[in-house]
């Protein structure tokens, strides 16, 4: 045993390298600060208005960094829109395959509303750093067609999310009915579903076990879109949606930043 070289005493270490694989994307950067950046401002709500806890040194240092976090994931998101271009023109590659026709038209329309929601974002945030010449009017609405766009992004979503499930569940009773030469309607409705179960490798529980995971991944990004929806309603009002210190906000932004999390940890495996 060598002192020379401490590190190779120590045990090999998944979860960090998973963590390493996680954080090393831009967008489990973000979904991490989004966690850390709301839950921590849902601490500070119930310190200063269940426990009563008296503002001093520390929350407020405490509060400078959460202003600072929620700039970074802003500036972060300056080159967001070129994924969106780069999904725009693989939806409509010869050879992309949809989900459905209907599930086509909803991502073309979010492709489109997130080509739209960027631009303002940007403007919104190079205007409040007086990078760009806005007057407080101009930045205004520009932030809040930036959300408004956001918000239908994740209202198409709740669309897309319905008829994946709608799908996954015709595929489900399709693979149910290999051994049945007797189709239901529902069945004989999921027929192209049928045809793609005959041909997959694997018995019928491993199929089915591997549509009933894709079901609990929908239902995840169903409950990150139940955290966004009312954010990006309040944000897209001149008026808001919650009162003002009300700890909406936080609640919604922690929902949905920790089933964010928890899809990108569980595809970092």
């Amino acid at each position: 045993m060598s002192l020379s070289r401490p590190f190779s005493l120590v045990p090999p270490t998944p979860t960090l390298e998973r963590l390493i694989r996680v954080l090393s994307t831009w967008g489990g950067t973000d979904r991490f600060f989004m966690v850390i950046q709301y839950s921590t401002t849902l601490l500070l709500w119930v310190l200063k208005n269940s426990l009563k806890v008296q503002s001093g040194p520390k929350l407020v240092n405490l509060e400078k960094l959460l202003g600072e976090i929620s700039q970074a994931r802003m500036l972060y998101r300056i080159w967001g829109v070129l994924p969106i271009l780069t999904w725009l023109q693989a939806l409509e590659k010869p050879g992309y395959k949809p989900t459905s026709k209907l599930n086509h038209w909803i991502e073309r329309a979010q492709g489109y509303s997130m080509l739209a929601y960027y631009p303002l974002e940007h403007t919104y945030f190079l205007g409040s750093k007086g990078l760009i010449s806005l007057t407080p009017a101009q930045q205004g609405r520009a932030g809040i067609w930036s959300v408004r766009f956001w918000a239908l992004y994740v209202f198409l979503q709740f669309a897309h999310l319905y008829e994946d499930l709608r799908l996954l569940k015709l595929r489900k009773r399709a693979v149910d009915a290999l051994d049945s030469p007797a189709l239901s309607a529902d069945e004989r409705e999921g027929k192209e579903y049928l045809e793609v179960a005959r041909t997959e490798k694997g018995d019928k529980r491993k199929k089915i076990a591997a549509i009933e995971q894709q079901e609990r991944g929908l239902w995840d990004d169903f409950i990150v879109n139940v955290g966004y929806a009312p954010l990006t309603v309040h944000w897209s009002l001149e008026s808001g949606l919650f009162q003002p210190g009300s700890p909406w906000v936080a609640i919604f932004g922690t929902i949905a930043g920790l089933y964010s999390w928890k899809q990108a940890w569980a595809k970092a495996a």
